[in-house]
């Protein structure tokens, strides 16, 4: 039987491959010599991955360049610099704390035709000493104040916050002896309330009645004779007598201190207790009637000191965080709406309602109630939106998210009741960016000299490193072909030889 012979082509470099094609597609399983070599250390990686560190380290210094200046971060934290048009603060922009007007009776209890006592306040007890800071208050007298609040009616409520805003602004106080009595009994019979705590508290109304209470019957029958306790009012605490007399040799008490101390710190749970009333996330409710006014009373009174800088976000998404506490805000004005107010017990006889579109772009506006506007504000139609109108800064609290109903179906935006702090002067701002900018690149000049030799001498270093490199890859490679090329290939010829004995299989019996 012949044997086929396989046998290479003839040549120095010839070698036999034998091709096994693979199951999953027609290549060979072995592949060509050196492919694995090759695809592991693929031609050009090391300059391709040069180049790409090189643009990034370019990018790297364009963005830090973009960082450096200020206008990139007033989106996101606000600019405190931004320029305010005086001529719109002084004299088109009026406050309400001038023409505050007068409470109307049905805010004060009805009482038997008594007059109210027009007292004058002392000048040792005026409005400034009223006014103590809420962070003064002590914790003590704010738990104190909360427990009396949540004993009224809401009715209640409001009556005392009207009062004690009249007292707390100087003004002339109209409340009766009777509200006073019904007080006292209500801090007698509180719990919670330890008796030295109760015995100041029911002290320090008791002197407010005397100093401001119109005088009824009720007021003279219970209060008039300084002999009789404060525990003998009906359903008071019999524990109870009336103020310890003072002790020679102990410091005289400040009366007037104490009483603003407690009275604030009460003032101060009414409000919080109204703010609590408010309905989040609707509609303008009823319910919302006493902390609108009252903050629109208590508007041109805020101190843009310590104002938090925000945007529509942060407003929307945590509510809770920001209840009740002051943010600054700014934005072109789109529309605005003067409206009369409604029959309120703090005076306020109309406000203006400004939708305004945020200085970031957003597409969410913000909803400001202010007392007054500017009057290029007020030249703004209130029934057609503004493309780009007027932009102004505000400081105010905020106050709930009100729902509404736009184009594109149910929507929310957030509510700030402030004051407007004037328009923004686009001029003075450029004016005072490009002075800013000219002084910082005069500052910064040897510094960037330094930076941009330092940065071409690293790029010079790089590129002569690399082609350093190349050309010893090339003569590497060069080197390794010439090895390759002059190497004999294996002899692979199978020859059948004539000598060889025949198979015994293949013999003829």
């Amino acid at each position: 039987m012949a044997c086929t012979v396989l046998q290479a082509p003839p040549g120095p470099t010839s070698a036999f491959l034998m091709r096994i094609p693979s199951q999953l597609n027609d290549e060979s399983l072995y592949g060509r010599r050196g492919q694995s070599r090759q695809s592991s250390q693929p031609n050009g990686q090391p300059y391709r991955r040069l180049v790409r560190l090189c643009v990034a380290l370019a990018l790297v210094v364009v963005v830090m360049k973009q960082a450096s200046h200020p206008d990139v971060y007033e989106t996101f934290f606000g600019n405190e610099e931004n320029h305010l048009d005086d001529s719109t603060t002084n004299s088109d922009l009026a406050t309400t704390a001038a023409s505050k007007a007068a409470v109307p009776p049905s805010a004060v209890p009805a009482h038997d035709g008594t007059a109210p006592n027009d007292k004058t306040e002392t000048q040792a007890d005026d409005a400034a000493q009223r006014r103590i800071p809420l962070s003064e208050v002590s914790t003590e007298s704010r738990s104190v104040a909360n427990l009396i609040t949540q004993s009224l009616s809401p009715n209640e409520q409001r009556q005392w916050t009207v009062v004690l805003d009249q007292w707390q602004s100087n003004e002339t106080v109209h409340v009766i002896a009777s509200m006073v009595s019904a007080m006292i009994d209500v801090v007698q019979q509180t719990e919670g309330i330890d008796d030295e705590q109760r015995l100041a508290w029911v002290a320090t109304f008791r002197r407010f009645g005397e100093r401001h209470a119109a005088d009824d019957e009720i007021f003279a029958g219970a209060y008039s004779d300084t002999t009789t306790t404060l525990g003998s009012a009906p359903g008071a605490d019999k524990t109870l007598g009336d103020e310890p007399p003072h002790q020679e040799g102990q410091p005289k008490r400040n009366d007037a201190a104490i009483d603003s101390h407690f009275l604030s710190a009460f003032l101060a749970q009414l409000d919080q207790a109204a703010t609590d009333r408010v309905v989040d996330g609707a509609v303008w409710r009823s319910a919302d009637f006493d902390a609108f006014y009252r903050q629109l009373d208590l508007a041109p009174q805020l101190a843009t000191d310590g104002a938090i800088g925000v945007s529509v976000v942060p407003l929307m998404q945590q509510p809770k965080t920001y209840l009740g506490q002051r943010v600054r805000v700014g934005g072109q004005v789109v529309r605005a709406e003067k409206k009369v107010a409604a029959a309120n017990p703090f005076g306020v006889d109309h406000y203006w309602e400004l939708w305004v579109r945020p200085s970031n772009g957003g597409d969410r506006p913000f909803v400001l109630i202010v007392p007054d506007v500017p009057a290029t504000v007020a030249k703004i139609d209130g029934e057609t939106n503004v493309y780009k109108g007027p932009e102004i800064k505000v400081v105010g609290r905020f106050f709930k998210r009100l729902a509404y109903g736009s184009k594109f179906g149910a929507d929310a935006a957030p509510v700030i009741i402030g004051r407007v702090l004037g328009l923004r002067n686009r001029q003075a701002n450029a004016k005072e960016r490009s002075t800013r900018k000219a002084g910082s690149i005069t500052g910064t000049t040897a510094r960037g000299d330094f930076l941009l030799i330092a940065a071409i001498a690293s790029l010079l270093g790089l590129t002569f490193a690399a082609s350093v490199m190349w050309r010893t890859k090339v003569s590497a490679r060069r080197s390794r072909q010439l090895r390759q090329s002059n190497r004999p290939g294996p002899d692979l010829s199978l020859i059948k030889s004539s000598t060889a004995p025949d198979n015994p299989i293949d013999r003829p019996q």
